[in-house]
């Protein structure tokens, strides 16, 4: 999910598509199962599900639209319905980078954040990435 209520898909083959009702300035994550299917996606403001509605407690996060690379999505280690969403601040502001715990749901619409907001450190940089260790 990017851009202008654009998305990319892999399947069949690459193909974008302009269905969902999202405008993203510069922040934007997504995070599919195993089978490329959409979890979830964010601007670092707000989480929406595949069908592209806020879930549960996820708006008011403290991502910055105009964070370059302000927002991730980390799958909790051993766990396939809890996931990590990193988000970062406009350059060195006050609220950094943070974390929000999301819960995922047999129905997408009862996805939650179940913790939000939880500063990691402040006055950061706007870029933020992710490695896969192999430990996990």
């Amino acid at each position: 999910m990017f851009g202008d209520r654009n998305w990319l898909s892999f399947y069949p083959n690459i193909q974008t598509k302009d269905s969902c009702n999202t405008y993203f300035e510069e922040p934007c994550a997504s995070i599919s199962d195993k089978s490329g299917n959409l979890i979830f996606y964010s601007n670092g403001e707000s989480v929406f599900n595949k069908y592209h509605r806020v879930i549960k407690k996820g708006d008011s996060l403290l991502g910055d639209w105009s964070a370059s690379e302000g927002c991730v999505f980390v799958q909790k280690p051993g766990n396939d319905s809890v996931f990590y969403l990193f988000t970062n601040d406009f350059a060195l502001q006050s609220d950094g980078l943070c974390y929000n715990v999301i819960k995922l749901h047999g129905n997408p619409d009862s996805s939650v954040v179940i913790e939000k907001n939880i500063r990691i450190a402040s006055k950061m940089c706007e870029s933020i990435s992710v490695i896969h260790h192999q430990n996990g």
